[in-house]
């Protein structure tokens, strides 16, 4: 039996604040924590911390950090609470988005809740009204509507696979959208009240919800398999 040790990392070790909102790695390998005081990034050794600093231009533009994605070019997206933040890694410079009230090329809300990019390099951004597409050329925002279906729903959850884009929603459940036909499907016997959505090297969709534990579809998806407290989970809080 193969065994796994932990270690534990927290404030003493340089950490901005204990509850972790999210965890990404990047290209280079640096381990990246968001935590409701900071962005962290952690190379082994220590950790440098990105925090809101009115009126610089490294600064991220909340501390309340809920997700994180990098897009081809290397820079690292963060979402938070109140706005979208880009930081060029190779600067330090943090450009920030957010909606506005007219502009149909600006985030469809503030609250962001959920980042990935594709394999062409595109960074999509789940707000908590909607999805929107980064487009890099005019460095704007294309809002995904369809007919209505996504404008109002809070996007928890986003995964990229095969030119299909999984949307984990807190009350439609989960949703398949295949990019090249601009195409909605909405996953049969879905759990509902999802909080992140994972595709592992297998092409397996994982499923965390709010209270029913962790929902696993395979690829050949026939049915999804239930990982709850009653089969060991310790929480069913994921």
């Amino acid at each position: 039996i193969e065994r796994y040790y932990f270690t534990n990392l927290s404030l003493k070790d340089g950490l901005s604040q204990i509850t972790v909102t999210c965890v990404y790695q990047d290209k280079k390998g640096f381990m990246w924590f968001g935590t409701r005081n900071g962005l962290n990034r952690y190379d082994g050794y220590k950790f440098d911390t990105y925090i809101l600093r009115p009126g610089s231009t490294s600064s991220i533009s909340d501390n309340h950090v809920l997700c994180i994605a990098e897009d081809s070019d290397g820079n690292l997206w963060v979402g938070t609470n109140h706005v979208l933040n880009k930081l060029e890694l190779s600067t330090g410079r943090v450009q920030q988005y957010f909606f506005e009230e007219g502009n149909t090329k600006s985030l469809s809300n503030n609250m962001v809740l959920s980042l990935c990019s594709d394999e062409k390099g595109n960074i999509w951004v789940g707000t908590n009204s909607g999805l929107n597409r980064y487009d890099s050329s005019s460095d704007s925002f294309i809002r995904i509507g369809l007919n209505g279906v996504l404008q109002k729903n809070p996007i928890y959850g986003l995964a990229y696979k095969n030119d299909k884009l999984f949307l984990g929603t807190y009350v439609r459940g989960l949703i398949e959208y295949y990019i090249p036909e601009e195409r909605l499907s909405e996953l049969k016997d879905s759990p509902v009240h999802i909080r992140t959505v994972f595709v592992d090297h297998l092409d397996n969709l994982w499923t965390g919800t709010q209270d029913r534990g962790v929902f696993l579809l395979k690829k050949d998806r026939d049915s999804f398999v239930v990982y709850d407290t009653d089969k060991g989970l310790t929480n069913n809080y994921v």
